[in-house]
């Protein structure tokens, strides 16, 4: 998305390509972009060479955080979902190559990208 866009919660925020493919990446809030990392345009690696530092995509302005926060997994369950999909990749990659196991983007959008069911209050 581009500075100052507005989005909603489980829309599109950005699009990762490589060549032919494209997977696309939903907001988990809404509200509006308020900074995009430009960095990305002429080094796109950084998105796997450090994506928790130099590696990231855009910051958002949340409008409703207390209402999009119901359907984010916070605080400790983090951890075993994420070991769990971590393991759900694996099996469905098959054998790594490179230390990564490897899955088509249109694999990985479906089943991995997808918005989830919505969280019961």
């Amino acid at each position: 998305s581009d500075l100052g866009a507005a989005v909603r919660r489980g829309e599109p925020l950005f699009t990762l390509r490589r060549g032919a493919q494209a997977v696309h990446v939903l907001s988990p809030v809404g509200g509006r972009v308020s900074q995009v990392n430009e960095a990305l345009r002429s080094e796109p690696d950084r998105l796997s060479r450090s994506p928790y530092d130099r590696g990231w995509v855009c910051l958002l302005q949340p409008g409703d955080l207390a209402g999009d926060l119901r359907a984010l997994r916070i605080g400790r369950p983090v951890v075993a979902w994420y070991q769990e999909e971590i393991e759900r990749l694996r099996k469905e990659g098959g054998p790594a190559q490179g230390g990564a196991p490897v899955v088509d983007w249109s694999t990985l959008e479906a089943r991995f990208l997808a918005p989830a069911a919505p969280a019961r209050v």
